[in-house]
């Protein structure tokens, strides 16, 4: 199922997509669901709404804030195409989709410690097979 995604850097697993949110209020985004925020993006050039997911859990490093990490998971039927911020040159994805989409449409669990580290292992071990493939001579 892996390779034939539409979505092939989004973790896909059974007719789902799976998003990440890196968070510091994962406990009342689960009870009360996700809220937009607005805000600048590319040095405050274009301003945008909605929630923050990428293909991966983010850090500081990509800009977001927070321990906790939440696991969105979408039926395949949802498009998420049109909410995807595409930059050259970046080793992730990222979407910023109207929270509406989310609590109406995905999945939403707190992941664990260990969820967390064994799936950032797993993105890691990846992206180095990934980094290898693109070697010249390959």
């Amino acid at each position: 199922m892996q390779d034939d995604c539409r979505w092939t850097q989004c973790r896909c697993n059974l007719h789902r997509i799976i998003c990440y949110h890196t968070t510091n209020a994962a406990h009342a985004i689960l009870r009360e669901g996700f809220r937009d925020a607005t805000g600048g993006y590319l040095i405050s050039a274009i301003e945008l709404t909605g929630v923050w997911l990428g293909d991966s859990p983010m850090t500081v490093n990509e800009g977001a804030t927070g321990e906790e990490v939440l696991q969105i998971a979408f039926p395949d039927d949802v498009d998420l195409s049109d909410y995807e911020i595409v930059e050259e040159q970046k080793p992730y994805r990222e979407w910023c989709v109207p929270a509406e989409l989310i609590n109406t449409h995905a999945v939403v669990t707190l992941m664990s410690i260990e969820e967390l580290d064994e799936l950032n292992d797993r993105l890691f071990r990846e992206r180095l097979m990934r980094q290898k493939d693109r070697r010249p001579g390959r």
